[in-house]
């Protein structure tokens, strides 16, 4: 129904020198959208666009997952359909990082006695001395 829209796509990311795995993942990502809209591409707009990345949001598809859409379909308006892209109404998601977890006391002994090797005995024996420089012997005080 849409394979006018995906060849375009396609010749937009070949004349861009986009790798051919970007190109199928750019492609499926619009094919899903258009699927699911059920418009005809010209009368789509960012609002659809947003509803449909809130949609799959609820869905419970990630960040990165929804920023790979994002990024799909931006390629798709600007580069097939010369439709302006608002960044305003479209946002990329922000992705969380996660703060790494301090090791304790117990697993920073437990990684000295499971190595032999002196390079990594002195790796962690350096993350224990941090560890306790930072936390000192109460943690409390952080």
């Amino acid at each position: 129904m849409y394979e006018k829209y995906l060849l375009q796509l396609e010749e937009a990311g070949k004349i861009r020198n986009l790798k051919e795995r970007s190109i199928g993942c750019y492609k499926n990502y619009v094919s899903y959208f258009l699927n699911y809209m059920e418009k005809v591409p010209e009368e789509l707009t960012c609002q659809d666009v947003r509803n449909f990345l809130l949609a799959k949001k609820d869905d419970g598809l990630k960040a990165t997952t929804l920023n790979l859409y994002n990024s799909a379909i931006r390629f798709f308006y600007r580069n097939v359909l010369h439709v302006l892209w608002d960044d305003i109404t479209v946002p990329r998601m922000i992705i969380e990082h996660k703060l790494p977890t301090v090791l304790s006391t117990d697993e920073i002994d437990r990684l000295l006695d499971a190595t032999d090797d002196l390079k990594y005995k002195a790796m962690f024996a350096t993350i224990g001395f941090f560890r306790n420089a930072c936390l000192g012997s109460d943690s409390s005080s952080l």
